[in-house]
């Protein structure tokens, strides 16, 4: 050791070079040791987190920072964007927004989006989140795992700055940009395929005008964490097409040759052949991103297609079909029951193996069943013939659990979703009374069961609409006007709920209309509740329990009913409409606004009539039920509010 030590001062002495290189490591290596005394288990100087300066912070501290600096901008933040730079200078126009608001909740979905000049929204509303964290670990890593020594001398002379990022619900944020699309552009449309009676066929697409997903998203961003004004102007950019018709086409020849080709399903030497239309009837499309682009991707539909299964397997083998009812359990699930001596098709293993065999170019694929008896212990399997392109899929039965949990019951086909249907709204301001009312009672009728030959009764499941129960002022309908009431816009769920019984063709024990007509939804089929007397019931006529399911989101609600599939299926003849009395001009004076000054608080509609007949028909063709639903719609008058001593023409004009 001496010896290398000498020989290595000798070597400094007779070698400059050497003796500079020395130096230079003594140099950096006390440099080096400096550095992690200051800098260790700290952020580098010049680093920023958005207006953040973190320099020599640690990581905990760093996240700290975050969280005290942008938690309360997401929190307390509401943001609004607008439609055009005129949008944000008529949005101070008190009497231009005092109409907008009155009319929001009176205009059908299409007017209402295509008079909408702004939208608010809140970091709850879009599921807006911060990792501070991350963002402490992504600035503690700037000159070390995130650029080295170039980034931390780059930090140091010109600074670092890492922009404040957010998570979102994706879901939420497409909805909003979705909605916004349709007043300032013009959606793009993909094109794709139809299936219908057997047949698929090529629809027309065309490219479009929408806002840039990310911009806006980074544009949100920015509007709750940065600006003091909280806005921005939703202006949309050029959408080329993501599947051409080419593609289009392509796919739509595959469904084709697979409806053509046809589907077997066979269990202990039993088969039944699936004619085009149910084929095609379980067949679907979906646009995936694909290698950097996107590609349509054809698909078997689990639910319709475990449905055609489990309706078939029914009609043939005996013991499939298990009487079931439903538990709310503490926790609010919800436990699936049934006698537990039947069997069952594992249906959704059948579909997956169809799946496979159809669209992921495999010759046969095999399914392990989740469970089986011994008796028809075994594995699904389909398979395809080579020269004909046929396929077969076997079936597997299993013993029917005396008790499931509901998605276990649902993936197994013991129960099914037997009918659903949606109604929209609009998501602009002056609306979230409304909506909030809508929320509240789907919250409330959620999960409600209605027994064999039991009715449901709108009212005895929602209770009286009241502040002390939660709802809130918006407009609602009341002696043949639009007005405002606790409870404004729970008819919209009561409307939703009846159209799926409706669809699911159920008995239904009384329904209203509206004293005025609704434009948005379907002719002759809305459904008025008004507590006590006006009320919405319907009842069950299968041998199970009926699960109502509703759920919902900013711009939506749906109602599905699950249970055991009575098979009906339904028909509906929609008469002509009937004129009926002519609308009125009203004119209210209110003292506080200026003379000269009016807006239009309601619209004008005149009266009308339309009568719908249901034909409910069994899975034999034998007429079930014939309902005749007629529907008498009072005019709307219109409303004018001016201020004192205000002309105002009150007689009809063309326009009117």
């Amino acid at each position: 050791m001496l010896f290398l030590l000498r020989s290595f001062i000798s070597l400094l002495q007779k070698s400059r070079i050497a003796l500079a290189v020395f130096l230079v490591a003594v140099v950096f290596g006390f440099g080096l040791l400096i550095d992690v005394g200051i800098n260790g288990g700290k952020a580098y100087p010049g680093v920023h987190i958005g207006s953040l300066d973190v320099s020599g912070k640690t990581q905990q501290e760093i996240s700290a920072m975050v969280s005290e600096t942008y938690q309360p901008r997401l929190d307390d933040g509401i943001i609004t964007i607008y439609a055009s730079e005129q949008s944000k200078v008529d949005a101070g126009d008190e009497l231009q927004q005092a109409e907008n608001e009155a009319l929001v909740e009176q205009r059908s979905l299409e007017e209402a989006q295509a008079n909408t000049d702004y939208w608010t929204t809140d970091a709850a509303t879009l599921g807006a989140s911060i990792d501070a964290e991350a963002l402490a670990a992504k600035a503690y890593e700037v000159g070390r795992s995130d650029g080295g020594i170039i980034s931390r001398l780059t930090a140091l002379f010109s600074g670092w700055t890492i922009e404040p990022t957010l998570e979102y619900n994706s879901d939420e944020v497409e909805a909003l940009a979705s909605q916004i699309d349709e007043t300032v552009g013009n959606p793009r449309v993909d094109f794709g395929v139809s299936i219908e009676e057997g047949n698929a066929s090529v629809t027309a697409g065309h490219d479009g005008e929408m806002l840039n997903r990310d911009d806006f998203t980074k544009q949100i961003t920015s509007a709750f964490l940065e600006y003091e004004d909280r806005s921005f102007i939703a202006v949309p950019e050029y959408a080329p097409l993501r599947v051409d018709e080419a593609q289009a086409q392509a796919v739509c020849d595959t469904i084709n040759a697979v409806i053509d080709n046809g589907i077997t399903i066979q269990y202990q030497g039993e088969t039944w052949e699936a004619d085009p239309v149910e084929v095609g009837s379980t067949l679907a499309t979906r646009i995936d991103e694909l290698n950097g682009g996107w590609s349509l991707v054809p698909y078997i539909d689990e639910n319709k297609a475990r449905a055609l299964i489990l309706s078939q397997a029914q009609e043939r083998y005996e013991g499939t079909t298990a009487k079931v009812s439903f538990a709310k359990e503490d926790d609010g699930s919800i436990t699936v029951h049934t006698d537990g001596a039947g069997t069952m098709p594992l249906a959704t293993e059948a579909v997956q193996a169809l799946n496979d065999v159809l669209f992921n170019n495999q010759q046969s694929a095999d399914v392990s069943p989740l469970s089986a008896t011994d008796q028809d212990a075994g594995t699904t399997h389909a398979e395809r013939d080579a020269d004909t392109g046929h396929v077969t899929v076997s079936l597997v039965m299993a013993a029917t659990p005396a008790t499931m949990s509901f998605d276990d019951a649902l993936a197994a086909g013991v129960i099914s979703k037997f009918s659903s249907f949606t109604t929209e709204y609009s998501n602009t301001s002056g609306s979230e009374n409304r909506r909030h009312n809508i929320h509240l009672a789907a919250d409330i009728l959620n999960n409600s069961i209605v027994a064999p030959d039991g009715i449901w009764s709108f009212n005895d499941t929602a209770g009286e609409r009241t502040e002390e129960a939660g709802f809130q002022g918006a407009g609602l309908i009341s002696a043949g006007e639009f007005t405002e009431g606790v409870g404004g816009g729970i008819c919209q769920v009561a409307t939703t709920v009846f159209n799926a019984v409706y669809e699911a063709g159920l008995p239904v024990e009384e329904r209203r209309n509206h004293s005025l007509y609704v434009a948005s939804y379907p002719a002759g089929r809305d459904a008025a509740v008004s507590w006590p007397d006006l009320d919405l019931k319907w009842g069950n006529d299968t041998g199970s329990d009926i699960l109502v399911k509703m759920s919902y989101d900013e711009t939506s609600v749906t109602c599905s009913l699950y249970g055991v599939s009575p098979g009906y299926t339904v028909e509906t003849d929609v008469g002509e409409w009937k004129k009926g009395e002519p609308y009125k001009i009203k004119v209210e004076v209110d003292d506080s606004m200026k003379t000269g000054s009016s807006y239009v608080k309601t619209s004008g509609t005149d009266g009308r009539s339309i009568s719908v007949v249901r034909t409910v028909t069994d899975s034999q063709g034998n007429i079930v039920r014939e309902d005749l639903f007629e529907s008498e719609y009072d005019p709307k008058n219109k409303v004018i509010v001016a201020g004192p001593d205000t002309p105002v023409d009150t007689t009809r004009s063309e326009e009117d």
